[in-house]
């Protein structure tokens, strides 16, 4: 009976136990790959955007003694609002996954306190009967009373079982009361993050409302003179269209030429390379914000009015290098009115183009290696700009699908 007593308690904990850890484990296991994954990608973003968000400011401190309808100043600032918000957007989905977290971890301080209630009643079960065992009889007395050698090896194995039982329950004790330890800190952890995410997102949310005051002052300034604004952008157009035009025509006339076998020329194999990189090709330049996108899009200040972009304008700091994207032949150094110096650089069936250069450093035909030095930016007033474009073929790519996400 005594036997049964305290082995069957002991089998019972050992089973809650063991369950409680694999549900833990499962928990766990299950959060990491739900939210620890997306947790560091939403962390690297957020880098990301802050940096982005770093740029921007110190280009528009460029710009204050720049007049307050300044182009330059209307990008930037339309830029470090959609940065902002983008960032905003982040620091909410931070905020769900730590409260996701925070309930898992309550659930699990829960799961383990109640399992330390059960240990510790079994525990105490456990010394009291042993207590009462020792007083009852001497353990050696116990062995030495037994009827022959099988019943003394099986009272040693049930002295031994006590034992065992004993050792096993302050064990699970110690542990359980180290987990509750652990989460209890985790928990913590997870409440001072969440904390500190909603008040940096309110600090941004103050910061965007006052540059976005600073946006209609700019905008209400061009609304005064719309028709210049109209102006400037049809000349605009007009320049797209000639650099446009120009690039066809410079294409065409490399493609016309190209060997029939192209794909087993060293050019060929230039070009599966440079397709192969793509989402991986380094920036034109070392610092900058990109404030135009690729393609149409709705002009800012006039609803009706849609803009074109072939590329990407990068702004960057005044005189910034630019750097080759890829391994190729210069085709074309040229002056395009609106563009500056333009350079065209091949690489198999790919061309990248460099605009708004005020020097080039290069020559046609010259070979290029990656991150050899094209030229430098202009300068568009106390900053520095870049037009880049990617083509294959005869056909435009978006730039940001091709280059790497820093």
């Amino acid at each position: 009976m005594t036997q049964l007593r305290l082995s069957a308690p002991h089998s019972r904990s050992r089973r809650t136990t063991l369950v409680c850890r694999i549900l833990s484990v499962l928990l766990l296991s299950s959060c990491t790959g739900l939210f620890g994954q997306s947790r560091s990608v939403l962390e690297e973003k957020q880098d990301a955007l802050l940096k982005e968000i770093a740029t921007t400011s110190r280009l528009l401190d460029k710009n204050k003694s720049m007049q307050s309808t300044s182009l330059n100043k209307l990008d930037l600032l339309n830029k470090k609002i959609r940065s902002q918000a983008a960032l905003y957007k982040n620091y909410q989905k931070q905020i769900v996954q730590n409260e996701v977290a925070t309930n898992r971890i309550a659930k699990e301080i829960a799961v383990i306190e109640s399992n330390l209630g059960d240990i510790r009643k079994n525990y105490s079960s456990l010394l009291t009967n042993a207590y009462r065992q020792k007083l009852q009889h001497n353990n050696w007395l116990f062995l030495l009373s037994a009827n022959g050698l099988n019943e003394m090896w099986r009272r040693w194995q049930y002295i031994s079982r006590i034992r065992d039982a004993w050792k096993k329950r302050a064990a699970n004790l110690l542990d359980n009361q180290s987990q509750l330890e652990i989460k209890t800190v985790e928990l913590a952890t997870e409440k001072a993050a969440k904390a500190k995410l909603s008040q940096t997102a309110g600090v941004l949310l103050k910061q965007q409302e006052g540059d976005k005051r600073k946006l209609e002052g700019v905008l209400s300034d061009y609304k005064k003179d719309e028709s210049s604004l109209v102006a400037d952008l049809k000349k605009k157009e007009s320049e797209r269209k000639k650099l446009l035009a120009a690039i066809e025509k410079i294409i065409s006339a490399e493609l016309a030429s190209a060997p029939e076998n192209l794909p087993n020329t060293p050019m060929g194999r230039i070009a599966t390379s440079f397709k192969a990189s793509k989402g991986a090709l380094p920036w034109p330049v070392e610092k900058g914000v990109v404030t135009k996108y690729f393609g149409s899009k709705r002009h800012p200040l006039l609803p009706n009015v849609t803009t074109s972009s072939n590329g990407i304008d990068i702004k960057t700091t005044a005189g910034a290098t630019i750097r080759a994207v890829f391994a190729g032949k210069v085709i074309s150094v040229q002056a395009i009115p609106g563009y500056d110096q333009v350079v065209i650089v091949q690489h198999g069936t790919f061309y990248s183009v460099y605009s708004y250069l005020s020097k080039s450093n290069v020559y046609k035909n010259e070979e290029l290696s990656v991150g050899d030095r094209i030229g430098r930016a202009r300068q568009s007033d106390n900053n520095g700009e870049v037009h880049f474009e990617i083509w294959s073929g005869k056909e435009i790519q978006d730039p940001l699908l091709w280059l790497n996400k820093r």
